[in-house]
């Protein structure tokens, strides 16, 4: 075999790798989201709090749960995963500073806006490289 067959091969290995990660990622990102989604749906009583403490009530509670929803179901699709990707950033963007006023920790919400962030990154670079070859 030849070296550059041998980097090829490497690289090639690393990229499944990546693949996998990003694939693991999305799916664990799917779930928290549609969790979220859930609670704020269905009103559960520490999101209900959390959203009347902060004096934005139920629209904004609502609109958020289904954010979070549509996020994940744009994730599962693979043709659309940049767009759920970027909708997640874009709710979670809003639930930090939520976050923040009524005095909880922002580490999950940082953590999903991370790996959204991460997700959206890897699948419009996935895209570029695709329409260059």
């Amino acid at each position: 075999m030849t070296g550059s067959k041998l980097k090829q091969g490497h690289a090639a290995e690393r990229r499944s790798i990546i693949d996998w990660l990003v694939i693991m990622v999305t799916l664990g990102l799917v779930v928290t989201l549609l969790a979220g989604s859930g609670q704020m749906l269905l009103g559960t009583d520490q999101i209900v709090a959390v959203f009347n403490e902060i004096g934005l009530g139920k629209p904004y509670r609502i609109l958020m749960g289904l954010g979070c929803l549509a996020a994940a179901a744009l994730l599962l699709v693979e043709r659309w995963q940049g767009v759920g990707a970027t909708v997640s950033v874009l709710v979670m963007v809003c639930i930090v500073p939520i976050q923040v006023m009524v005095g909880e920790s922002v580490a999950p919400p940082t953590t999903l806006l991370v790996m959204s962030v991460l997700v959206a990154w890897y699948h419009y670079n996935w895209l570029a490289k695709k329409e260059a070859d």
